[in-house]
């Protein structure tokens, strides 16, 4: 696996244990990446329904998709 495939899969797979309860699609297929540049980019989520109506909010969910979640790593900034 090239470098690049292999850091893609690695960051999908912290993504997937900090969103996954929320949303489905968490995956190396569905993800950008530009390591030096600290820029992540999803495309292509849908909600997880189940998550929302477990934490009771005064609200609910019907259904919904996240067309794209931009995320920046600031690299500089990790240590403060």
């Amino acid at each position: 696996m090239p470098s690049s495939e292999w850091l893609k899969t690695i960051v999908a797979e912290v993504l997937h244990r900090l969103l996954g309860a929320f949303v489905h699609g968490i995956d190396a297929d569905h993800l950008r990446l530009d390591a030096v540049g600290g820029d992540i980019t999803l495309r292509s989520l849908s909600l997880n329904l189940e998550a929302f109506s477990a934490l009771d909010l005064p609200l609910a969910v019907t259904g919904g998709t996240i067309r794209e979640l931009r995320v920046k790593v600031p690299w500089t900034n990790l240590g403060k």
